[in-house]
């Protein structure tokens, strides 16, 4: 017998550093409040809050700690040098902007930190694991060795996990994780499709316009689902329409969302949509023995404008235990008339086994650039896999509580760019992220620790 897969979700804690340094020139959100004060409490109950409300859905939820920042070993390796308070005061005297690429919050969005293959996928029945190199943005470069890092802690058995290396840097095998990739199935249990959408290939490279950059290239979607030993009959490649390109979508996660046979997207995410919409319901149909709802959004009745400034498509759409799809979209959707009534007729329509809406307001991670879907990795677990894992990062009550304690202690409410000099600063992110690791039971996982 097959054994059950649980959708799991692992979202990645707000840091005390969270600011807004508006570091990704693709990402208009973050560019437009660049420099202004950010609130990293509020950020970081926001999202755990959100956490709290998909658990009591019935999703199974997991954290992810934060990274180090400021990253002081980067810093060192920059040739700066002297006690870890110190260091980023002289990085903002020589060369600011360094300060900001090594202080960036940006580990928090976990749908760009790794890709995850089901068991019942992969050729050896085991998941595969594989963090992200995220080559096209030099602050996020510096994620990968950490993140790869916290994931072999976090996934530690041999038997049930494979762990491999991040992509080669470089343009031609730019990797940006799940936030690229949509998993469809009947059921948890059955196998089922991967669709992975690239922008970029070296084949046929697109020249959008300055300042935007397609993050993912159909070089290292085609390597991940080789490596992850997909089955080639059920992987699916679809490119990014130059349209959704131009209009600043760097990733698909952006402009569509899908999970088991439900798949809601905007009619310009895709070259050739039809064919790739077609492909998918073929497949769906012979491998997973089941149909295909496609909700394509007309541009006439959101915009790809509007898709952007509310990031309805980086909403979570979840198949609920009791086999309901529900959608966990932004608040700003919920202001948005034209969206808000978009969204509530689709619950209406009895050809769409849509049933709900959930707004959440997640302010502080909008204004920086990310949506529900971009705080979570998520992954698909058997009972025996959930239990092989470390087993302190699963939200239950207990942690919920210590997690809302340790934010109320150690964040500030108030904080701009030039603040992350500040020799305090250090000190509070540091004793922070030490009582986390104990809190996870996480072990000794920051340089300042060894």
């Amino acid at each position: 017998m097959i054994p059950i897969g649980y959708d799991v979700n692992f979202n990645g804690l707000v840091g005390p550093t969270y600011n807004f340094s508006g570091l990704s020139q693709d990402n208009e959100a973050s560019v437009a409040n660049r420099n202004q004060p950010s609130n990293p409490k509020a950020a970081a109950l926001q999202v755990l809050e959100m956490m709290k409300f998909l658990s009591d859905l019935g999703i199974r939820q997991a954290v992810l700690p934060p990274h180090e920042r400021p990253h002081i070993p980067t810093f060192r390796a920059l040739g700066f040098g002297g006690s870890d308070r110190t260091i980023p005061e002289k990085v903002y005297q020589e060369m600011p902007e360094i300060l900001l690429l090594g202080s960036s919050a940006s580990s928090m969005w976990a749908a760009n930190v790794a890709t995850i293959t089901p068991s019942i996928d992969s050729i050896d029945h085991k998941v595969h694991i594989t963090p992200t190199n995220m080559s096209r943005t030099v602050h996020r470069t510096i994620e990968t060795e950490f993140t790869a890092k916290t994931l072999k802690l976090i996934f530690p058995s041999t038997a049930y996990f494979t762990h491999h290396p991040a992509l080669p840097f470089g343009k031609q095998f730019a990797d940006e994780g799940s936030a690229n990739q949509c998993h469809f199935c009947s059921k948890n249990n059955h196998t089922g499709i991967h669709l992975f959408v690239y922008g970029d290939t070296s084949r046929q490279p697109y020249p959008p316009r300055e300042g935007i950059s397609a993050r993912q290239t159909l070089e290292a979607s085609q390597t991940l689902a080789r490596s992850h030993r997909l089955n080639p009959e059920r992987i699916i490649f679809a490119q990014q329409s130059t349209a959704a390109l131009e209009a600043g979508i760097f990733h698909n996660d952006l402009i569509s969302v899908g999970t088991n046979n439900l798949f809601f997207f905007h009619e310009r995410a895709f070259e050739d949509e039809a064919f790739i919409m077609d492909t998918l319901r073929d497949k769906v149909k012979e491998h997973c023995d089941t149909d295909m709802y496609l909700i394509k959004v007309p541009n006439e009745e959101i915009s790809l404008r509007h898709a952007i400034q509310t990031y309805l498509f980086n909403s979570q759409l979840i198949k609920l235990p009791d086999g309901a799809f529900t959608l966990i979209a932004p608040a700003e959707c919920q202001t948005f008339n034209s969206i808000s009534r978009y969204l509530d007729n689709l619950t209406k329509d009895p050809e769409i086994p849509l049933r709900d809406i959930h707004y959440i307001n997640i302010r502080e991670s909008m204004r920086n650039g990310g949506g529900p879907a971009c705080l979570r990795l998520p992954a698909i677990l058997t009972q025996n896999e959930i239990n092989a894992m470390h087993p302190n990062i699963f939200l239950t009550e207990r942690l919920y509580t210590r997690l809302i304690n340790w934010i109320e202690k150690h964040f500030r409410e108030h904080l701009e760019p030039k603040d992350l000099a500040d020799p305090n600063l250090v000190d509070e992110t540091q004793q922070a992220l030490d009582e986390l690791t104990k809190i996870l039971d996480l072990g000794k996982i920051y340089s300042f620790q060894v």
